[in-house]
């Protein structure tokens, strides 16, 4: 195992085993510990002929182990008081425990073992199939969350972050233990893992800890390079409004995940137009002012290679056209007048009060960080973070909204 590597006045503890994999260690004050794995392979990783597997692994290592029946598995966390869940993205699969400080140890050992010894016991991968086509067709009743999924094969296409994590009825329907090992073996690469743990423990011990269970995992050679995504181009899909509630999305591609100076702008004005805040613009407009929709948000997701912006509203079907004009007519505004100084200094206050609120949540401030460090390997603090829209004005900002958030570079869509 290399050194551990501590930063001075950092909260971070970071190293990396002999096979590869990092480790991330942060210190907490709290009764209960969050740790787990975070491993670079998602959906997007899929081939046409699988789609929906990388979801199915993360239900199927639950099943069994060449230790542990699935019973077993669950009760050696839940039998304790804790946690243990796990969820896929479009580019990682993340298995992780909350559970007391004493046994931070047990649930290391319990996991190492479920992602590196599942079995794939054929009659329960039978159930599991069930249990996900009922989540794939409950998924199909929400089009406020389909319309997500619909809007991203809209701009990426046959790109495989164009398709949705779940997959279809018809491919999980054929999965095999087979399937899923062959998978892993591709995809879950050491020197694409990271774990993770926040912990009143000394991290020194947290390290003996991993070392001990993983010292058997041997390292593996770097994943072969994603798939880049087309150029993007405007698309604008007829709408096709099937309720008497219409569902909308419209968005632009915005930068990836890596060091592009303009990433935090557009943060920033995601946050302006309609982030977390009822008195973001969209919302005093839409809403507020002519009471045309329940709810408008705006969301930014950066990848490894590409980035998008994603505006959600949800309207009486007769409003859809007056709620597009009204949109388009704001970003027209937001990209050619520039923000006062008052403006911008309660935009700024906003953000960095919504960071200080976040950072009080150890389990997504964990996530955030093991996220970070597996692809970016690199970390920040939300102090850190916040200096950085200090230092943003308003030139900037109508710059970067000119580029990413004017109306005739919007792709839209309705159901």
């Amino acid at each position: 195992m290399e050194d551990m590597e501590v930063q001075e006045n950092s909260p971070f503890y970071l190293h990396r085993l002999d096979s590869g994999i990092r480790a991330i260690i942060t210190q907490s004050q709290a009764p209960v510990s969050y740790l787990g794995f975070m491993i670079n392979a998602g959906s997007r990783d899929e081939k046409p002929s699988n789609y929906g597997l990388a979801h199915f692994i993360e239900h199927t290592i639950f099943k069994g182990t060449t230790t542990r029946n699935s019973r077993q598995i669950i009760d050696r966390i839940e039998n304790i008081g804790g946690e243990i869940n796990a969820y896929t993205t479009k580019e990682e699969t993340t298995l992780y425990c909350c559970v007391p400080n004493k046994y931070v140890e047990r649930a290391i050992e319990l996991m190492t073992d479920m992602l590196f010894h599942p079995t794939f016991p054929e009659d329960k991968i039978d159930s599991e199939r069930q249990v996900i086509i009922e989540e794939i067709e409950s998924y199909k009743d929400s089009p406020a969350e389909q319309i997500y999924d619909d809007f991203e094969e809209l701009v990426y296409g046959r790109h495989p972050l164009g398709h949705n994590i779940l997959g279809t009825a018809t491919h999980v329907k054929r999965f095999a233990a087979s399937d899923a090992k062959r998978f892993m073996a591709e995809h879950y690469h050491s020197d694409g893992i990271v774990f993770f743990c926040h912990t009143t423990h000394p991290a020194e011990r947290v390290c003996d800890w991993v070392q001990k269970h993983l010292y058997t995992v041997p390292y593996t050679s770097p994943r072969t390079p994603r798939e880049k995504p087309d150029a993007y181009m405007v698309k604008r899909k007829p709408f096709v409004l099937k309720h008497h509630q219409a569902h909308c999305v419209a968005g632009n591609v915005v930068m990836d995940m890596f060091g592009n100076w303009k990433k935090i702008p557009v943060n920033m004005l995601n946050h302006i137009i309609a982030g977390p805040c009822m008195n973001s613009r969209l919302n005093l407009l839409l809403r507020e002012k002519y009471g045309l929709v329940y709810n408008i948000e705006s969301s930014v997701q950066h990848f490894c290679d590409t980035g998008l912006w994603s505006l959600y509203f949800g309207c009486d079907r007769n409003d859809i056209e007056r709620c597009q004009e009204l949109i388009e007519k704001d970003l027209k505004e937001l990209c050619s007048t520039l923000l006062s100084n008052m403006q911008l200094r309660k935009y700024k206050m906003q953000i960095r009060g919504q960071l200080a609120i976040a950072a009080q949540s150890p389990e997504n401030v964990i996530l955030t960080y093991a996220k970070n460090y597996l692809h970016r390997n690199s970390l920040q603090t939300w102090e850190q973070l916040a200096l950085k829209y200090e230092k943003i004005n308003a030139d900037t900002l109508q710059v970067v909204a000119q580029e990413y958030f004017a109306p005739d570079k919007l792709s839209w869509i309705a159901i």
